[in-house]
């Protein structure tokens, strides 16, 4: 039946061994340095003019940070907005003496309670004071800047208003910038307004988004007030305008991202600045998106300020200057007693033109790490540079030491051996399996008596084409050879063992059972010296964008492969444009393994849940075998066909006990009587769900569902289930996907992104759980087909597409070999093929 073969079994070949395994992690936020996020931005030995803000982001400090810094007489800086840049009611600029301050403030001059001359202002512009509300006294526009201020500039806003305020002023002014209005009111709350189209549609309007207070009621009057705007956009797209200030109380309200935090003291006794974080929440926002977009916060435009009528405030503002250098160092990496000449740095960040930051590796005694010194607890340094008109960004680091994989070669020795029964070509990995007898002899091969664990190979050499090739069947780890003794130390030759002592067969004579795991039983053995989160998925360095984008789905595979040492040479993944959505791993609860875990588990997930792919062990790719993807078939063009009964080729009758060779290429008969049996769905209906941005907005669920119409009666649906069909269940069986991991970000269009990501999982894994199935098994002859990706013999695995009885749409489930001589090899098929839905 199939002549021209011989088996063997390998033990001992060559093999990778994981000799460095994956250590390392990101730190994001205010884990980078949690002792100097806490103290906001004040000077200490870990960190030197640099700010913390509530999105996380690391920056130069703003030199406004300090109550009553120069910034006209810092060298080199014109970023106060002045009488050189202004066009002002009638006015006056005096130095805040009063107040302890050189920098010139603006104050009007015209009568009391009477309407100054106009400005000429913007239909924006006059339109405010009616937004605000009903107003005892009105408010004016008394300065406007000549030139523009660039997109996401921020300021530095100072104001004074003189004496007590016994009338109770409902408002003392506003400051507009870009499309938003920061507006004063008298019992010491602001409020943050933005202009333009409605989120619902209709003409352009200011709509509030939130408040905060910035004064004490009582402390309003009678002091100086001074706020910085700081318009940054977040890692994944957010946007963010932080308002800080020394003097900043608790929030009236707190804004769509983080609340703010109360004004603390710094254990060097500087005064930590407080902060209210607005986000423009894409979900939220009473305002459609204003920016363009595309890393903006706020638009470019002219600055104005509006002040109450009867009052006569000091008003000066000025453009954000920030330090020109500064430094920060991250908190230990423990005490792992790894080689810190293996590890590197990578950094998520925004760098603007002329700003840098440098990132330096130093050993627990504070030297740099190099070549020559090996260290054990460590730290990172970042030291940031810019021209002090604007700052970079620090998100996030990481450190990472690669592992590394060495081959080993421990000798190999081959067998023969009889009774083959090998579990392979299935959907999972973990049931790969194979047993084999074999008898040693002359005590030829002692390890597999004294080795608890041998790699091992099952090879087949196939001559039917006249060149001998080699064909793997199984390959994997024996474990625990059973072992009966036969032979018999001392034993001797003639009647009654009175002659020469024997030395055939051996004293150690022993026959095997040999049970073997697959490849996966290397792959679960490896676990992580550090968690594993999505975190360490979530930015690509190599992508080529102006947004932070996650890996791509393969991308990680191929990195957990490595992580469980398995290196490039072994594994076939391709390259797929899927990625993580760029949104995850913002919170610690995203880690998805914990340290000294498989990530086994972990692989399959990705390449199932995502992908709607199998991962297999191919041993017939490579020298070594690879791990390769294996996804539903994409061509309707059968590899093998299987035939029941007699046929005929060229007219000739054909037996199914005829050799193999007889029958056209590719083509087998089955053997006996086949059986066949239907699946019934695993489930009929599926959800699959995500949260958008639970750490920013407190979580907006976004979820879709697919339901089996003909397998039970939905609510609500008008369509009747089919007790007729194979899909009939009767009653409802749902399953629940929950993955942080499809949030598509807080860029504009987020959230239509994220849907789209529901969605698409959704319908990838409808066809896997929530439809019948028909299967079929039988026994026929093992058949090697060339695979068309490779070009290289293999045996028939999960997916493959054939033919049974000329009948198409069926593929393979499983292939098992069994057999006992080379010229009679058998294997039992499953076969299996989706049952036609339509709603």
């Amino acid at each position: 039946m199939t002549p021209s073969r011989a088996t063997r079994m390998e033990f001992d070949g060559d093999f990778y061994d994981l000799s460095q395994t994956l250590w390392g992690g990101w730190r994001f936020y205010d884990q980078i340095a949690p002792l100097a996020a806490a103290e906001k931005s004040a000077d200490s030995a870990y960190v030197s003019n640099i700010h913390f803000w509530a999105s996380g982001a690391w920056t130069l400090r703003p030199l406004q940070m300090e109550l009553g810094r120069f910034i006209e007489t810092d060298p080199g800086v014109t970023a106060v907005i002045g009488a050189s840049d202004s066009t002002t009611i009638p006015g006056r600029w005096d130095p805040g003496t009063e107040y302890g301050l050189l920098d010139k403030f603006f104050r009007k001059t015209s009568a009391a309670a009477t309407a100054p001359p106009s400005l000429s202002p913007t239909t924006m512009i006059s339109t405010l004071p009616t937004a605000l509300g009903t107003m005892t006294v009105a408010m004016d526009p008394i300065l406007k800047t000549n030139s523009t201020l660039s997109i996401n500039k921020g300021v530095c806003i100072r104001f004074a208003v003189n004496g007590i305020n016994r009338g109770g002023y409902d408002w003392i002014g506003a400051v507009v910038f870009g499309q938003y209005a920061l507006a004063f009111r008298g019992d010491g709350n602001a409020e943050i307004w933005e202009y333009g189209t409605p989120a619902l549609g209709g003409s352009t309007a200011w709509k509030k988004h939130s408040s905060f207070r910035f004064s004490k009621a009582n402390q309003v009057t009678g002091n100086y007030h001074q706020i910085i705007c700081y318009p940054h956009v977040g890692p994944t797209g957010e946007k963010f305008i932080a308002f800080a200030s020394a003097n900043l109380d608790a929030p009236q309200q707190a804004s769509a991202g983080l609340a703010s935090t109360p004004g603390t003291r710094s254990t060097s006794g500087g005064v930590v600045s407080s902060e209210h974080l607005f986000r423009w929440d894409e979900i939220r926002a009473p305002i459609q998106d204003q920016s363009g977009g595309g890393g903006n916060v706020t638009t470019s435009a002219k600055l104005w300020i509006l002040e109450r009528r009867n009052v006569r405030a000091q008003w000066q503002v000025s453009t954000l200057v920030y330090a020109a250098a500064g430094s920060l160092l991250s908190d230990f990496w423990g005490t792992d007693p790894i080689d810190t000449r293996a590890v590197t740095l990578q950094s998520i960040s925004r760098l603007p033109a002329s700003t840098t930051i440098t990132t330096t590796l130093y050993d627990g005694t504070g030297g740099a790490v190099s070549t020559a010194t090996p260290g054990s607890a460590f730290y990172v340094g970042f030291d940031m540079t810019g021209p002090k008109t604007t700052t970079p960004v620090l998100w996030a680091y990481k450190t990472q030491r690669d592992p590394v994989s060495t081959l080993r070669s421990p000798t190999a020795f081959s067998l023969s051996g009889t009774g083959f029964r090998i579990q392979s070509g299935v959907s999972d990995p973990r049931t790969e399996i194979a047993s084999v007898r074999c008898e040693d002899k002359f005590n030829a091969y002692p390890r597999l008596r004294t080795r608890a664990e041998l790699p091992m190979r099952v090879i087949v050499t196939d001559s039917s084409s006249g060149t001998p090739t080699d064909i793997v069947l199984f390959q994997g780890t024996a474990i625990s050879p059973l072992r009966t003794k036969l032979g018999k130390a001392g034993k001797r030759a003639g009647l009654g063992e009175w002659g020469s002592a024997l030395t055939h067969p051996s004293a150690q004579w022993s026959q095997y059972q040999i049970t073997a795991a697959g490849m996966w039983h290397r792959l679960q053995l490896v676990t992580l010296r550090t968690a594993l989160s999505y975190q360490d998925f979530a930015y690509d360095a190599a992508a080529s964008s102006s947004q932070i984008v996650g890996w791509k789905i393969t991308d990680a595979i191929k990195r957990l492969l490595t992580a469980a040492g398995f290196p490039a040479a072994m594994q076939n993944i391709p390259d797929l444009a899927m990625r993580f959505r760029s949104g995850i791993g913002t919170q610690d609860s995203d880690r998805i393994l914990e340290p000294s875990t498989s990530i086994a588990e972990m692989i399959v997930r990705l390449c199932r849940n995502y992908l709607g792919r199998f991962l297999v062990f191919d041993t017939n790719q490579g020298t070594y075998g690879k791990w390769t993807l294996v996804g539903a078939p994409t061509s309707t063009t059968a590899l093998a066909a299987f035939v029941g009964g007699p046929t005929w080729s060229e007219g000739a009758p054909l037996l199914p006990g005829a050799c193999l060779a007889s029958y056209p290429a590719g083509t087998a008969p089955t053997f006996g009587r086949r059986e066949s049996y239907l699946i019934a769905p695993e489930n009929n209906h599926l959800v699959a769900l995500t949260v958008v941005d639970g750490w920013g907005t407190g979580g907006v669920r976004v979820d879709n569902h697919l339901y089996n119409y003909k397998s039970y009666k939905v609510p609500s649906s008008t369509v009747d289930p089919d007790p007729d069909s194979p899909h009939y269940l009767g009653y409802e069986k749902t399953v629940i996907l929950a993955d942080p991991a499809l949030w598509a970000g807080a860029a504009i269009g987020g959230w239509a992104e994220t849907q789209k990501a529901v969605d698409f999982i959704l319908f990838r894994l409808f066809a896997f759980t929530c439809m019948a199935r028909e299967r079929t098994r039988f026994v026929a002859p093992l058949l090697f087909i060339t695979d068309p990706s490779t070009s290289r013999k293999r045996p028939l695995r999960f997916y493959d597409v054939v033919t049974l009885d000329g009948a198409a749409g069926w593929y393979v489930r499983s292939c098992t070999p069994r057999f006992d001589h080379d010229r009679q090899m058998t294997a039992d098929y499953e076969l299996e093929r989706l049952v036609p839905y339509q709603p």
